[in-house]
């Protein structure tokens, strides 16, 4: 999920109830819909698989979603640095005069209730990318890192 802007939020839950038995994946909180929370469906694919996520300040939105869904539900151990902390759905809406406006029209919420607008998630491990170390050499840490970790 590093370096991950995000996407779909169905893509996010579909992919999180891939590794989730069941539970909740994320909230949609709005005031004009109210709330909207997406569950995982039993029968997943992957629930015998050890998982760990590398996420950084450029994770954001549906790829924070995935992660704080297997992270709180204890399905994946997750390093790195904080997410970026964008949660937020924004619609398009059109102007008479031929501009737009856009406005945020719900924010998503962790399975623990957490708002991930401004906040982000928090790795399990806190392992930043620093100059010191180059970006392969990164990857090596990390994977050593993960395999000695609580998976």
């Amino acid at each position: 999920m590093r370096n991950n802007p995000g996407g779909l939020l169905s893509a996010a839950v579909e992919s999180a109830d891939l590794f989730l038995n069941d539970g909740l994946i994320v909230t949609t909180k709005s005031r004009s819909e109210g709330d909207q929370q997406f569950q995982a469906l039993p029968a997943n694919k992957f629930q015998k698989i050890k998982l760990g996520i590398l996420i950084n300040r450029r994770s954001a939105s549906a790829a924070e979603v995935f992660t704080a869904a297997l992270k709180e539900h204890k399905r994946a151990w997750v390093i790195g640095e904080n997410s970026y902390g964008k949660g937020v759905v924004q619609k398009l809406f059109p102007l008479p005069n031929g501009a737009a406006l856009q406005m945020t029209v719900s924010h998503y919420y962790t399975p623990n209730g957490n708002m991930i607008e401004g906040q982000g998630i928090q790795p399990n491990q806190i392992y930043p990318l620093s100059p010191e170390i180059k970006e392969d050499n990164y990857l090596d840490h990390v994977a050593e890192f993960t395999l000695k970790s609580k998976l």
